[in-house]
């Protein structure tokens, strides 16, 4: 089939790069493969930097066109991308919820494992495994260690864990151990040993399934806004919400009287500019990939993301009020509508803004990058952390520690990592001493 309009999708292609070309093929430092069906994807695979899904209304509603623009190969984008007999306003969502009592408070059931989600199947069988039975006698040991330096053995069983497998062994460990929590002994062990906080935050990054981490971290993490921002911003609705779920049963337990889940937030900051989003990504529905994408709506941000970064005093309440209560499939194409208006790229031009606070513009990238590349993201998360004064081992430990339970997206920011640093993630791993040195490079090795 013929492509459509040839001089309007080559006008695209050189917004995109800069250079003119054919229909077929884009002439200058980048080369575009085209391939063409009902739903006109293109995919441009050489010497790319980001990722642009844009809908042409000029082509017809049922037409899409897609610009994969890659670092390396995205085998699970292209794996979305094959099935060109149907728009993706027309596609079923892999993600679709079930509907029951339950809805919008747990994960769904039964679904695909979405990126940094937590976990989605709660039926009994889910975490269990062939040798769960025997991990649960080797872990029951640690009721009897004294020192945290004998805890090594333990981590080959914690660190192969999934998210469902960890929460199966949370829930079977009490019934042999006399009604103790797992989490509670390892956390007890740590409060008696010489061990620096780092390593503490990476080894209940090990125990503890990733709600209960978040929620734990929440309400320990002194006032570390970094991580409060990798933990609220730019999720999906249904995983905040159960995690807040789960957060308020936590806070709610006995010697916690007097805590509530705002005044569990406040202690976490003082920053208005933070506590803003915060209060949004608490508080909003924001739409899933099933929900109707309106262009003009898209239109109306971008010409309203244009006013806010040229005002003179930015306001961050009318740009969060966009960027965290749109979907991300919203933000990708306001993306795209951003670059053709104002020929710059928004991810920088945010960045750059000297008119705003340097928490709002690290917020607004946030919640761009989690719409548009969450491994772009997470690697230039983990390499900022390198060199920063005083919390650097922190983060990093914590990082690592949020990313390594989700195995297949983990090997893709570990091969980001490698293209944007020059070096292995290991390397920094490595570079640490002691136990921290062991649990990160077990958690790097998985």
């Amino acid at each position: 089939m013929l492509l459509h309009k040839p001089d309007f999708l080559s006008s695209i292609c050189e917004i995109l790069h800069g250079s003119a070309g054919s229909a077929g093929c884009v002439q200058g430092q980048r080369t575009c493969a085209l391939e063409h069906s009902h739903g006109i994807v293109w995919r441009l695979t050489r010497d790319a930097r980001e990722l642009i899904d844009l809908t042409l209304p000029e082509l017809g509603s049922r037409h899409y066109l897609r610009c994969h623009v890659v670092d390396e190969f995205d085998e699970d984008f292209y794996e979305d991308s094959r099935d060109n007999s149907k728009t993706l306003l027309d596609r079923p969502s892999s993600h679709t919820t079930e509907q029951s009592p339950m809805a919008g408070m747990y994960p769904s059931i039964n679904q695909k494992l979405r990126r940094y989600s937590y976990v989605t199947d709660q039926s009994s069988m889910a975490g269990m495994y062939p040798n769960i039975h025997q991990d649960l006698q080797v872990l029951s040991i640690v009721m009897q260690i004294q020192s945290s330096e004998r805890i090594l053995p333990l981590v080959d069983i914690l660190v192969q864990r999934s998210p469902s497998e960890m929460k199966t062994l949370l829930d079977q460990f009490p019934a042999m151990n006399g009604g103790t929590n797992l989490g509670t002994v390892f956390y007890n062990l740590l409060k008696t040993s010489n061990e620096r906080t780092s390593v503490h935050y990476a080894l209940m990054g090990l125990v503890l399934e990733p709600v209960e981490y978040d929620s734990w971290l929440i309400q320990n993490l002194g006032r570390n806004e970094d991580i409060l921002i990798d933990i609220f911003i730019g999720r999906a609705t249904e995983d905040i919400r159960y995690l807040l779920f789960r957060l308020q049963e936590q806070v709610q337990r006995p010697g916690k009287s007097g805590k509530t889940l705002s005044s569990t937030l406040a202690a976490a900051t003082s920053n208005d500019v933070l506590l803003s989003p915060l209060n949004i990504a608490t508080g909003t529905t924001r739409p899933d990939v099933t929900y109707p994408l309106d262009f003009n709506d898209v239109h109306r941000d971008t010409e309203e993301i244009i006013k806010i970064m040229d005002a003179l005093v930015p306001s961050h309440t009318a740009l969060f009020d966009i960027l965290l209560c749109r979907s991300d499939q919203h933000i990708r194409h306001l993306k795209i509508a951003y670059l053709i208006q104002k020929g710059g790229d928004l991810d920088k031009d945010l960045r750059q803004n000297s008119l705003m606070p340097s928490m709002m513009r690290k917020i607004a990238v946030h919640a761009i990058r989690s719409a548009t590349d969450p491994t772009y993201r997470d690697a230039l998360l983990l390499r900022s952390v390198m060199n920063l004064p005083g919390r650097s081992e922190k983060c990093f430990a914590i990082r690592v520690s949020r990313l390594h339970w989700y195995k297949e997206q983990w090997e893709r920011v570990k091969a980001r990592f490698m293209g944007q640093m020059g070096k292995e993630l290991m390397d920094k791993a490595n570079g640490q001493q002691g136990l921290l040195k062991h649990l990160l490079v077990a958690m790097c090795l998985v």
